[in-house]
């Protein structure tokens, strides 16, 4: 199957990093309405759990602020509205607790009505600092013109405002892991604010700050998916791939913490094929790693270094009615530690550990090793790369890591009764490595920024030069 890379594809398959507020998008008269009570019951509903599973729901906002804002946005509801309705008006709220891995999943019903129209806007964009910028026009004979142009209006419609109003539907504290939610979703982001449209006329402007605008068809799902699809340049989507540079430099595209088992035939195979290459030097690339499992992560690290270590320093579970219930059904603790918690109902337990190792006695690789690392590094790939960090296990080089250090995870998900939009919450504090909170990312060794050069072709010139 190949992956795609356009804004509209990426939102349907990945909703959870978006929501929104906004009242432009009118669903058709047979959407299930929902009266103020039923409303009512599912902002209850939503904002106890909230507080009952999170660590440190309001960390980032104040405890009165936020329930300020919830009231006032629950009266202001006077009619029955619909599910997609709800998640307009309290997803911005949510967002604004700033933790990746809490959220509100946008509606099924609207994913639908994006995959059925048939005039969806037909570009893909770049966001950097506040600005959009022409990636794509997803018009077959369009495709490779105006990229990198300055987006200053969609249909009369300036990019600040374009922007604002997709940004705070966004979940995370980094505003660069924010902007790459917005890239990655502008599609439907986009058409959450602003109606579809038979025809789109974007205002661009090019380096040279001459201004002009150009008018383009909306098109269907079906039609956008196709042709990305048959896009010749477009690449078969791995989990991993392994794949031997020039100089006998051995690259490995880490893009996702996921299936543990797969992951370690692949380790075991890319590891063996270096071995018998004599091969000293190793890029792993996790700009592209939106997290998963952190057994992943370990099982890697365990492969190219020698000592003991932990991925996390501490890491604090809040005991909830809920989270018991889930660890007991799914049979992830122990008796023994399941009484522990039970007698520390609405508390919040923390664990700690010795660094040990958990998959192999030495690694199997022990050359020199360069993490690439950015602002779509998230969640269990941060805490790879907080552990190469602290334990200088590798360079890292790219940009600053989208997901926080020392941050909260590990999602918990239940459904709003009424609507039943799927809410996630973080149920742990994992504190990385060194046990510092920096409210930073993972920092690279080199950026990309000052270097003015792909982190790939960095780690590239390091290692050439320390071979000369």
């Amino acid at each position: 199957m190949k992956k795609i890379f356009l804004a509209c594809l990426s939102l349907v398959l990945s909703c959870i990093m978006i929501s929104a507020p906004a009242y432009a998008y009118a669903e058709n008269s047979t959407s299930k309405l929902y009266s103020k009570n039923e409303i009512a019951e599912d902002v209850k509903v939503l904002v106890d759990k909230l507080e009952r599973i999170h660590p440190n729901l309001y960390f980032s906002i104040d405890k009165e602020a936020f329930n300020k804002q919830i009231h006032e946005t629950l009266n202001e509801i006077q009619e029955p509205i619909t599910e997609t309705e709800f998640f307009k008006r309290f997803a911005p709220i949510i967002s604004k607790i700033e933790d990746g891995h809490t959220f509100l999943k946008l509606p099924n019903s609207f994913i639908k009505k994006v995959t059925s129209t048939k005039n969806l806007i037909p570009i893909t964009v770049v966001v950097k600092n506040k600005k959009l910028y022409l990636n794509e026009i997803l018009i077959k004979a369009l495709k490779n013109q105006y990229q990198g142009y300055e987006i200053t209006a969609i249909n009369n419609k300036n990019s600040s405002k374009l922007y604002s109003e997709m940004i705070k539907y966004t979940f995370g504290k980094q505003s660069s892991f924010k902007e790459t939610s917005v890239q990655r979703n502008f599609g439907i982001l986009y058409h959450l604010d602003n109606d579809f449209k038979a025809f789109y006329e974007i205002n661009l402007k090019d380096s040279t700050g001459n201004e002009f605008k150009i008018t383009l068809q909306g098109k269907s799902f079906n039609y956008i998916k196709n042709l990305m699809t048959n896009t010749s340049n477009k690449k078969e989507y791995k989990l991993y791939e392994y794949k031997v540079l020039d100089n006998n430099i051995a690259l490995i595209n880490f893009n996702s913490c996921s299936d543990f088992e797969g992951f370690k035939k692949f380790l075991d195979t890319s590891f063996q094929d270096m071995k018998e290459k004599g091969i000293n030097d190793l890029i792993i690339d996790l700009r592209k790693n939106g997290g998963g499992s952190s057994k992943l992560a370990q099982l890697l690290v365990e492969y190219i270094y020698a000592g003991n270590y932990k991925p996390a320093s501490k890491v604090d579970i809040k005991i909830s009615k809920e989270i018991l219930d889930y660890y007991n059904s799914n049979q992830y603790i122990s008796k023994e530690e399941m009484l522990k918690f039970k007698n520390r109902l609405g508390q919040t337990y923390t664990f700690t550990s010795k660094a040990t190792r958990s998959y192999t006695e030495k690694p199997v690789f022990h050359g020199n090793t360069y993490f690439l690392i950015g602002k779509n590094t998230f969640s269990s790939a941060v805490i790879l790369s907080s552990m190469v960090k602290d334990y200088h296990i590798g360079y890292l080089i790219g940009e600053e890591t989208g997901g926080l250090a020392t941050h909260y995870g590990d999602i918990y998900n239940f459904n709003l009764p009424n609507t039943n939009l799927l809410v996630g919450v973080s149920h742990k504090h994992f504190a990385r490595p060194n046990g510092l909170d920096t409210h930073r990312g993972v920092l690279p060794d080199y950026y990309e920024k000052d270097l003015n050069k792909d982190a790939l072709y960095i780690a590239i010139d390091i290692i050439m030069s320390k071979r000369n």
